[in-house]
Order: C-alpha cells, then structure tokens, then sequence
C-alpha cells in the first residue's frame, strides 16, 4: 500500500469515527470537520494533479460532506447560545453551503478541462 493510500484509509476511519462521535464538544467538532477540510482539499489538488477523476469524485464527495456537517455544527451552537434555530439563519447557511459546493465543481471541472 502506498503512502497516498494510507494516508486516505487513515482519512476515511478518523472520518467514519467522528461521524460515530458527535456528541464531543462543539469546539472540538468544529475544529476536527475544519482540519478535515484542509486535508480533503490537499488531496483534491493532488488528484487534479493526476487527472485521477475517481478519486476527485471521492474527495468531492467527502468535502460536501463535511461541508454539509458545518451546517449541523452552525445548528447545534444555534441551539446552545439561542435555545432555538432561526430559519432565516438557517436558509443563509444551506445557500452558502450550495453556492461552495457548485464553486467547488466549476473549479475543479475548469482546472481538469485545462
């Protein structure tokens, strides 16, 4: 197994195991998702690099993912600081989460069409 692949399966299992454990601090789930980001965009550039377009799939799935998990996070301090989740705050948060998520392929389709 290469280096890149073990880097990704320990990627994949720290994933799957803080998927398994939201009930940890806000703070910390927070500052875990946004770590996981970071790496995920690494490799998407890597595999860009390569034009591997399964595994910028992968990775593209994964950072929508964790994108989408940001939502749950922003909720959750919502429902801690407030007692309550405003709608509109809400509905910004999902246009946001959209409008990343199309930037994110057009770019990535745009460097792979280059």
């Amino acid at each position: 197994m290469s280096d890149q692949q073990k880097q990704w399966a320990t990627a994949m299992a720290k994933s799957k195991q803080q998927s398994r454990h939201q009930d940890r601090p806000v703070e910390v789930w927070e500052k875990q998702v946004i770590e996981e980001i970071k790496y995920f965009k690494t490799e998407l550039k890597k595999a860009i690099d390569l034009k591997n377009k399964d595994k910028i799939d992968e990775i593209l799935e994964k950072l929508f993912s964790l994108r989408a998990e940001q939502i749950k996070i922003f909720t959750k301090k919502m429902e801690d600081d407030f007692g309550f989740v405003d709608e509109n705050e809400l509905e910004n948060e999902i246009k946001k989460y959209i409008t990343d998520c199309k930037k994110l392929v057009n770019f990535t389709e745009r460097i792979m069409n280059q």
